[in-house]
């Protein structure tokens, strides 16, 4: 956060919100706290950020892997970690559940439950982009009320 500092705090919450560990998760409460935004705006630039990986990790994971497999042989064991792991937590869910699992995951505001690991998995499940778009999506949005909500109780309590 402090190398972009005297950027734009609506900038800064884009960037922080599309990368993974700090989604809106933690740029909501910041943005709201911190900088100061409106919840709203709070909201609206952490969903805007949050939503940019999501095409290129869905139609570009399988291209990263090969071209780790090419370039940068060490990184693909960690990469296939991270995709293994997706793919555990939400298998057994997305079977039982649909697109419902995706969003349900991605709405929970809890550490690596973000877009993320969502997108990654529903890659490796093969899931078809509509409703990976729309039950990825959909979560986001959930979670970033969820996480917007709390933040604005949590202010007036304290």
């Amino acid at each position: 956060i402090n190398w972009l500092q005297g950027w734009p705090p609506e900038l800064i919450a884009v960037i922080l919100s599309a990368l993974p560990g700090t989604e809106s998760d933690f740029v909501i409460p910041y943005a709201i706290r911190v900088w100061h935004l409106s919840p709203i705006s709070a909201l609206f630039f952490s969903l805007l950020g949050n939503a940019l990986p999501f095409l290129p990790l869905f139609f570009g994971l399988e291209h990263f892997r090969i071209f780790l497999t090419k370039y940068w042989p060490a990184l693909l064991r960690p990469v296939d970690r991270l995709i293994s792991h997706a793919h555990g937590k939400i298998e057994k869910h997305y079977a039982r559940y649909g697109v419902v699992a995706l969003l349900i995951y991605v709405a929970l505001p809890l550490p690596f439950t973000g877009i993320w690991s969502a997108t990654i998995a529903a890659v490796v499940l093969k899931v078809p982009f509509k409703y990976a778009a729309l039950g990825i999506i959909s979560g986001m949005i959930l979670a970033g009320l969820i996480v917007m909500e709390l933040t604005i109780w949590s202010v007036r309590i304290l």
